[in-house]
């Protein structure tokens, strides 16, 4: 295969398991489903490492035993996404024996703006950028669906369809503009999905 990992980054309703699904048909790829979000906690944990480094460990003061930012100087941003890596591939793998296995990933659906906007002090644009730190040579697959389709399903009950509609459009713009330069990043429609077209 092309990737050792792929991610499905899309929103409720959009057709995400049953892209899922087919993903799961290729021989070696293992995409897993929703995890609540897993890196985001991760994410948040790497940023802190490297505010505190970059505000705190430089001079003499970190190394110090006695300075408040003693061993700031020491944390190490590449040493993090390597362990991040292994913690995140010993999860989703699971019980499989890693030989049978030359692809994997999984799915989620909480990258919406105000969701991120209310756990993180990070853009959408940066996390992304970490999960492609993280998970080595990786395809990301943003998938989209017709706004009225998703929002007039029971998942967006609580919520009003021109809001829907203005959140989806929100987040399709932000991974429009991330994937311009990527050639690893790939956008698909849930009618590509059902009608078999050419980009499936």
């Amino acid at each position: 295969m092309n990737f050792e990992s792929l991610l499905i980054i899309t929103y409720g309703r959009s057709g995400s398991t049953l892209l899922q699904g087919l993903l799961n048909s290729i021989d070696g790829c293992v995409v897993r489903g929703e995890n609540h979000d897993l890196c985001r906690g991760l994410f948040e944990a790497w940023q802190s490492l490297r505010d505190t480094k970059l505000k705190h460990g430089k001079g003499k003061a970190s190394l110090s035993p006695t300075s408040p930012w003693f061993g700031a100087s020491i944390l190490s941003e590449g040493q993090f996404i390597l362990d991040t890596r292994t913690l995140v591939h010993n999860q989703l793998m699971g019980p499989i024996n890693a030989d049978s296995v030359s692809c994997l990933g999984f799915k989620e659906i909480r990258y919406l703006p105000p969701g991120l906007a209310k756990k993180s002090k990070g853009s959408l644009s940066d996390y992304l950028d970490f999960l492609a730190k993280v998970f080595p040579k990786p395809a990301f697959i943003i998938l989209t669906r017709e706004h009225g389709q998703v929002g007039n399903s029971a998942w967006w009950q609580d919520k009003k369809l021109d809001q829907v509609k203005r959140q989806l459009t929100i987040f399709e713009k932000e991974v429009r503009a991330y994937s311009q330069d990527k050639p690893w990043a790939y956008s698909i429609n849930y009618d590509d999905i059902t009608n078999r077209s050419d980009k499936l």
